[in-house]
């Protein structure tokens, strides 16, 4: 029932953007989904993964409603997990922003999900830091008093009533700054702690002025459990060659972990087809399974994102050897 009446009232905004003033633009409904379904030939069984957002393994659908007019935008997203339809539509983050003053100031309020322009992601995708708004009820400031430079909070404030001190203790910050075509240099920090407590604090910078090529450098450091992260993501391109990389070192409780994972992918020119191959090693770090993992697959893209890809992996770990198959795919509008 509760999926029903969710998608009735998108319908329903939708149709009342489409019906107001001239001046104003249609609202924009996109949709993300991904399923990843796994052969472990080795091991003679099938099953579906990884897990998105602790939705559940195999399929991760989202669904977002966006609408924006001059200087006021609105956004909200849902999601779900696609293989078991017990659990409701998760409103994982609805939100209002304006800019004022000529675009000096920009204000978010909601349950608020926005890293700010503050946080550096590898090429997997995986946030090597936390988003300043971690889809959750509050406030968030954003200055941009120069070309290139914004300074940035989010106030969580959450539906319980709580303490005023205990509000503004866990705030969240962050900085960046664009210099020129060179370098792109950002900062955050997290007083709202982790699962485990932590406060975060991580930095880097991104070389951007390098022809067909781009190189991040990162740090970020937790607190409670005393741990030390630094990391490292390029990228090369070059007459339909991709080629990406990514390694970090974790330092924690006296253990020095890391993981290392290369990427490349040929681009067939004028077809929708390309072809890939990763490998991937590590000793039990943050990011990356332990022991040494390699797949090679072949993926056709559709319009506007979407794809289907197949291929087939090998894992190593200690002394056991895994083999498999997997089929991917992706909608996306």
């Amino acid at each position: 029932m509760r999926r029903k009446i969710f998608f009735v009232l998108l319908a329903a905004i939708c149709i009342s953007a489409a019906s107001a003033q001239e001046a104003s633009p249609l609202a924009k409904l996109s949709m993300w989904n991904r399923g990843v379904f796994n052969f472990d030939l080795s091991a003679g069984s099938t099953n579906v993964g990884p897990s998105w957002m602790g939705g559940g393994g195999g399929v991760y659908n989202s669904l977002s409603l966006d609408w924006s007019w001059k200087d006021v935008s609105w956004t909200m997203t849902g999601q779900w997990d696609g293989d078991n339809w017990n659990n409701p539509v998760n409103l994982r983050d609805y939100s209002a922003a304006y800019r004022m003053f000529s675009g000096f100031v920009s204000v978010s309020a909601g349950k608020v999900r926005s890293d700010g322009g503050y946080r550096f992601a590898n090429f997997d995708t995986t946030g090597f830091s936390t988003r300043i708004a971690n889809a959750e009820p509050g406030v968030m400031l954003c200055l941009y008093p120069l070309k290139g430079l914004s300074f940035g909070a989010f106030l969580p404030i959450p539906v319980g009533s709580q303490a005023i001190a205990m509000t503004f203790g866990d705030a969240n910050f962050g900085a960046a700054w664009a210099i020129g075509t060179i370098a792109i240099v950002k900062a955050s920090y997290r007083m709202e702690p982790d699962a485990d407590g932590n406060k975060e604090l991580a930095a880097g910078v991104q070389i951007i002025g390098l022809k067909d090529s781009q190189l991040t450098l990162g740090y970020r450091y937790l607190d409670v459990t005393q741990e030390h992260d630094a990391f490292m993501d390029a990228a090369l391109r070059a007459a339909g060659l991709s080629l990406k990389a990514y390694g970090d070192l974790n330092f924690t409780q006296g253990g020095l972990y890391y993981g290392a994972k290369v990427n490349v992918e040929y681009e067939f020119t004028g077809t929708p087809f390309v072809s890939g191959a990763s490998a991937s090693y590590g000793n039990g770090d943050v990011w990356y399974d332990d022991g040494l993992q390699v797949a090679a697959y072949g993926r056709y893209g559709f319009a506007g994102g979407s794809s289907v890809q197949v291929g087939g992996n090998m894992a190593y770990k200690g002394t056991t050897l895994s083999y498999g198959a997997e089929i991917q795919y992706t909608i996306s509008f």
